[in-house]
């Protein structure tokens, strides 16, 4: 839940600094990426080397309760980066 905080927050800075494109589209898909769960790559990278393998099985975990939980607050996250946006 704090990521997509830090990504709001990121994002006025940098778009009150001209560092973004004033393009709505543009901001709000760089918000909504913020909100998103981090991606399976994580995994792969653990079973590469013998000394991370046995964390792979525990972040696999993780990963699943965090896709599970981003079936709710990406879609509360989408609707409150709508209303900021156009503010912006």
């Amino acid at each position: 839940m704090a990521m997509p905080l830090v990504g709001l927050l990121l994002v006025k800075i940098l778009h009150r600094a001209h560092l973004l494109p004033s393009n709505p589209i543009c901001i709000l898909t760089i918000l909504v990426l913020s909100a998103m769960p981090t991606a399976q790559n994580l995994i792969v990278l653990l079973q590469l080397r013998s000394t991370t393998k046995p964390l792979a099985g525990a972040l696999a975990d993780l990963l699943v309760r965090q896709y599970a939980l981003s079936l709710v607050s990406v879609p509360l996250w989408i609707t409150a980066y709508s209303a900021v946006v156009p503010l912006m």
